[in-house]
């Protein structure tokens, strides 16, 4: 098969040229050909054994019929011309040709050259690090005609291999098996999961309907205690009245027991239970709000409840010094299953503040690495920090960041809504590219929950598998790589929404946190409308504009 170079079909993979491997294999039989390679789901053509056998244009067709007869195996020969690619010819090919009428006398002692003549299809030339499964694709989706032939593998540096077409389907079979396999294991740990979740929930919940009881028996009885003093209280003060004022013997006990710190401390300490008891009462209740899955019919919440009660959950973690910040515009109640939404809300904001508690521990980290190395570089000429300066720098008073969770809630409509740009979690959401798609929405109005942080932010390059079930950027322990996934489910299939991912922030215009549709200020370098951190959005139909007017 004869093809000049510059019109062959090159398929190469993003970064294929970073690691291509030389060519290891002699210009014969390739040994390695036969060897039967252990793959993975992401394994690549440089995985598999190609024949690197190759010959000269101009050598007679006899000498490759004798390669071909030495090795059965062997699906066709490299084609070189003054040591460049030109193209390859396939045993099928050859042997077709040889069966015609006169074929032997035409091409068994001629250049292998004349015989290209009559060869006019062009080859699919694959880069090394193209993926099995899309090269696959790609053999597969040829004519007719070139179904069989085997593929041209390139490893770089003028390098080529021929690739069985029939060793391809054999290595795609052998994925396909590995990605059942890890679907069903994926499966089965998704149900324990979720079955685990379920027990806890339900557990999380019993505990709440038992401790809510006497709570609410200590936060009603406060009033009545706080009462029954005040009534004692007038009680003595009555006694006092009638009795002589020279009773050393009430002086002394009233002087012992400290009666006017007892009657101001003893008032504080009812208020102070009472204070205690509501505040135990708000995380029960916010417990039992989060843990309630209820059923698949959706009924009119209040949102900002929905997210009040999940911070109340979240409490503990957001006092760590993290700023937060709720924007919440008048809302009307959206239709929805509150319980699935506070854990959505949760995934979003445990894992905001995840990230800056991460990124808080490496700043107060790189303070301390250079205290240490200011101090350990102090010589003759150069002092050490003092004890102040060391403080001045451990307590990060230098550094204006300051670890902040903005939760903004408002009302937009469907035209005025733009999901380019971002990494998309929904219904429409596209298998191999969730980002840069034209998406149409379906409701008119639609309500807008943004969880924005000024954390690192996440990579580029893992935000196409950020919604991909267990995969997780956290360490083992503390990850299950359910988190989002189950949120993107949530939202998208249990309530026809969208979950968007952008990261880093795009600043507007009017620099608020954040915006729908992104504006690019003016006159400014791309990167400085860039804010750090990560933006969350979950979008939720609410639907025709007549029905949020009546």
């Amino acid at each position: 098969m004869l093809m000049d170079f510059k019109t062959l079909t090159i398929i190469s993979p993003p970064s294929a040229s970073k690691d291509l491997p030389p060519d290891r294999a002699p210009q014969g039989k390739n040994p390695e050909a036969d060897e039967s390679p252990v793959l993975e789901l992401n394994s690549r053509l440089r995985d598999l054994p190609t024949h690197r056998y190759s010959m000269d244009l101009n050598s007679p067709g006899q000498l490759f019929l004798d390669a071909l007869e030495e090795d059965p195996l062997l699906p066709g020969t490299i084609l070189k011309e003054d040591k460049k690619f030109v193209g390859f010819l396939s045993r099928r090919r050859f042997r077709k040709h040889l069966s015609q009428l006169y074929g032997q006398e035409l091409f068994l002692r001629r250049p292998l050259k004349v015989l290209c003549q009559y060869v006019q299809d062009q080859p699919l030339v694959c880069e090394c690090g193209l993926r099995v499964d899309k090269a696959a694709r790609l053999a597969l989706n040829r004519s007719p005609e070139t179904l069989y032939e085997p593929i041209v593998v390139s490893y770089g540096r003028g390098n080529y291999g021929l690739l069985d077409m029939h060793r391809l389907l054999v290595a795609q079979s052998e994925m396909h098996k590995l990605a059942v396999r890890q679907v069903r294991e994926q499966a089965r740990a998704q149900i324990i999961q979720t079955e685990k979740m379920a027990s806890i929930g339900t557990m999380m919940a019993g505990i709440s309907h038992e401790i809510k009881n006497p709570v609410n028996f200590i936060s009603g009885n406060t009033v009545y205690l706080k009462q029954y003093v005040q009534d004692l209280y007038d009680l003595i003060d009555a006694y006092k009245g009638e009795l002589p004022e020279d009773l050393p013997e009430m002086a002394e006990l009233e002087e012992e027991i400290g009666l006017d710190f007892l009657r101001k401390d003893l008032s504080q300490l009812v208020d102070s239970i009472k204070v205690g008891s509501d505040k135990l009462k708000e995380i029960v209740a916010g417990l039992q709000h989060v843990s309630y899955a209820g059923n698949d019919h959706h009924r009119d919440a209040n949102l900002a409840s929905c997210l009040d009660s999940t911070l109340i959950v979240l409490n503990n973690r957001l006092k760590d010094g993290i700023v937060l910040v709720k924007n919440y515009g008048e809302m009307p109640l959206v239709p929805c299953n509150s319980g699935q939404l506070s854990q959505v809300f949760l995934n979003l904001i445990g894992n905001a503040t995840d990230a800056l508690v991460e990124e808080r521990d490496r700043r107060r980290e790189l303070r301390r690495e250079e205290v240490a190395s200011i101090n350990a570089a102090a010589g003759t000429h150069t002092r050490k920090l003092s004890l102040q300066e060391q403080s001045r720098i451990l307590m990060g008073e230098d550094d204006a960041w300051t670890p902040t969770i903005e939760i903004t809630m408002s009302m937009r409509r469907g035209e005025d809504i733009s999901l380019q740009g971002s990494r998309i979690a929904g219904e429409d959401r596209d298998a191999d590219d969730s980002a840069g798609k034209d998406i149409t929405l379906s409701a008119d109005w639609w309500v807008s929950v943004i969880v924005a942080d000024n954390g690192p932010g996440i990579p580029k390059s893992i935000q196409d598998r950020i919604f991909d079930t267990f995969f997780t950027t956290k360490a083992i322990g503390k990850g299950t790589g359910l988190g989002l996934a189950i949120s993107h489910d949530i939202v998208a299939k249990g309530h026809g929404g969208y979950l968007r991912l952008q990261s880093p922030r795009i600043k507007t215009a009017d620099n608020e946190l954040d915006s729908v549709n992104p504006v690019v200020l003016a006159g400014k370098d791309p990167a400085e409308n860039d804010l750090p951190g990560t933006l969350f959005e979950v979008l939720l139909p609410l639907g025709p504009k007549d029905n949020q007017e009546n």
